[in-house]
């Protein structure tokens, strides 16, 4: 069991997307043990959309917005130096707190999403 768990977790990054306090920036947040790679970002529905090459274990990475949201949807794709593809759906608002799962596990295990 203990390999098993070794195998999935190796070469995982971990994307997190959240609205900053003033709303005015996406803080792109990387909580994996690996770099992710050709990082993008859709915003819906403003229409927007950001591109980063990678971004390192334990990274941090602000994009700027020309005015401050409400709140959105940010769509996240990356991938690990492996080439396994990852996307992710985040809900971003300026009112309302996150949707932390508080029963995720601290590292990916099993395939969980």
């Amino acid at each position: 069991m203990v390999f098993s768990i070794g195998r999935e977790t190796h070469n995982l990054p971990d994307l997190a997307c959240l609205l900053s306090e003033d709303a005015k920036k996406i803080v792109l947040v990387n909580r994996g043990n690996d770099t992710a790679l050709q990082i993008h970002v859709t915003l819906v529905p403003l229409d927007r959309e950001f591109d980063l090459a990678e971004l390192p274990a334990d990274g941090r990475h602000e994009f700027s917005l020309p005015a401050m949201i409400a709140g959105a949807k940010a769509l996240v794709r990356y991938e690990n130096m492996a080439g396994r593809r990852f996307s992710r759906a985040f809900r971003l608002s300026a009112t309302e707190t996150g949707e932390e799962d508080l029963l995720r596990p601290l590292f990916p295990i099993f395939g969980w999403k």
